[in-house]
């Protein structure tokens, strides 16, 4: 294509100048864009982690916030690894939470010192373990997917620790562990 086109030195037919001109505009106008998207986004990121670190939650949760935010709020946990961040954004909106600074709400000393304790590294899980602490009926409502009919014993053991009637639920919703 550059050899048959914009690359081509010498005279062409008025119409094809003025095509070649135009697309050579395009390509200028769209370089110009992609800059300035690129400067943007690296300073929303970098705006994000310096009001994250700070304790200023206030953002709508997104993939960014999402994993900034467990960065400093889990930053023990290494490597931060989320298996479907869009599932868990899909999750995180069913059980009613739209910014960092609900999400945080949630979390408590006790949970956090659990986490730490048992080496979780999966994200998901991290996030989707905190929602039905905080409110399982909540959870097994509006987000639980009846197609997952297994939960294995190492999340049923710290539900019960943290006092969810897991059992209940577990009869309730036809959940058999693992």
């Amino acid at each position: 294509m550059h050899e048959k086109g914009y690359k081509f030195e010498g005279e062409l037919p008025g119409e094809l100048e003025r095509r070649k001109n135009l697309l050579a505009g395009i390509l200028e106008l769209a370089d110009l864009e992609m800059d300035s998207y690129v400067e943007a986004y690296d300073a929303y990121v970098g705006k994000l982690e310096q009001e994250i670190e700070k304790g200023r939650l206030r953002y709508p949760i997104n993939s960014m916030s999402l994993e900034k935010f467990m960065a400093w709020k889990f930053s023990s946990i290494f490597p931060q690894v989320f298996r479907d961040i869009d599932l868990v954004l899909n999750e995180l909106r069913s059980f009613g939470l739209e910014t960092v600074k609900e999400l945080d709400a949630l979390v408590d000393q006790k949970f956090e010192e659990e986490i730490r304790k048992t080496e979780w590294r999966s994200l998901d899980g991290i996030i989707r373990n905190l929602l039905i602490i905080s409110d399982a009926n909540r959870y097994f409502t509006k987000v639980w997917e009846p197609s997952m009919d297994q939960m294995n014993k190492k999340n049923y053991e710290l539900y019960q620790r943290f006092g969810v009637d897991i059992d209940e639920i577990c009869k309730k919703y036809n959940i058999c562990i693992v």
